[in-house]
């Protein structure tokens, strides 16, 4: 289906969602024992599972489709307060004693901060030299783990070390979204496809890896997606014509939900599927930033200046 142009219809309710057409930024705050001081989604969804997920089934069925799509990354599975830098500094802590503890540092020369500084580096190298599919360029981890090697001087068989630090670190931080998860099953019962898609580097079986680490018992779904292996995104459009074409469906039938205004709603929006805004709450993205002004503060006393890359 050719893609639908967004209108200039905009809401006043929210600065950020300017430019947004009103039918399609339906938010959280519909749901639930929402709050407009709700300090975390991962409190908020544990609590009020059941009914989160019935109001969003609610939602499913109402808009006619026969497909439940979802982004993966604070949405499936939600983060906490930590800042993307931070976390890739502790994943580097992890990654340097899973290598030494394999002999692959035994004189100890390699510190943490070089781990992670050649994988800021590696993940600008592989988003900058990976072809691209659509209007956006997406990244591959393997790609970061060999630029690793290389700039480190370590053999290939390396990968495994911060393969398994990074399944182990992210394993450790994210939470399951058990909303979402009765959301998945109560479509699958329903006789719906599920649909997982992420914008994300890390490939669709290292997703599962992460999705049966931290779920008791990882919900159901028909297909997961992820950019790193097709090159297609949510964020450059090319991913849903993608899904369309795998299942053989229109984007009409599809409702997506995620945490992006670009690639959960808007993007979504142009090529007809019917979405819903399911971002971090204010509380949220204020600590992360608190957070991460703090990390880059501490990374600058040690000599260390991460503000060209560091996101939240």
């Amino acid at each position: 289906m050719p893609a639908r142009r967004l209108t200039k219809a905009h809401s006043a309710r929210r600065k950020n969602w300017e430019g947004f057409p009103e039918v399609v930024v339906e938010s959280f705050e519909h749901l639930p024992a929402y709050s407009v001081n709700l300090k975390d989604r991962i409190t908020w969804c544990q609590e009020h599972a059941e009914p989160i997920a019935e109001a969003l089934y609610q939602k499913c069925h109402d808009a006619g489709a026969t497909v439940l799509s979802l982004d993966v990354f604070d949405t499936v599975l939600l983060r906490n307060d930590i800042p993307e830098a931070e976390r890739y500094a502790e994943m580097s802590a992890l990654a340097l004693t899973y290598l030494r503890e394999n002999g692959f540092d035994s004189e100890e020369q390699l510190t943490a901060d070089d781990l992670l500084l050649a994988r800021a580096n590696g993940l600008m190298f592989a988003y900058r030299t990976t072809p691209q599919q659509g209007t956006a360029r997406e990244g591959h981890i393997e790609t970061v783990y060999k630029y690793q090697a290389t700039a480190l001087g370590l053999p290939d068989d390396a990968a495994m070390c911060l393969h398994k630090a990074e399944i182990d670190y992210e394993a450790s931080v994210l939470a399951a979204n058990p909303a979402i998860s009765l959301l998945m099953q109560k479509a699958k019962a329903a006789g719906h496809k599920v649909v997982l898609l992420s914008d994300m580097y890390l490939p669709a079986a290292m997703i599962e890896e992460l999705l049966n680490a931290v779920f008791d018992s990882a919900p159901p779904y028909d297909l997961l997606l992820s950019s790193a292996d097709s090159g297609h995104s949510k964020r450059g459009g090319s991913a849903f014509p993608l899904v369309e074409e795998t299942l053989e469906l229109g984007g009409e039938t599809v409702f997506h939900l995620g945490d992006s205004l670009t690639s959960d709603v808007s993007k979504p929006f142009e090529y007809g599927w019917k979405s819903f805004y399911f971002p971090i709450s204010p509380q949220e993205a204020t600590a992360r930033q608190a957070r991460l002004k703090k990390f880059v503060q501490k990374m600058k006393k040690s000599g260390l200046d991460i503000t060209r890359w560091a996101q939240a």
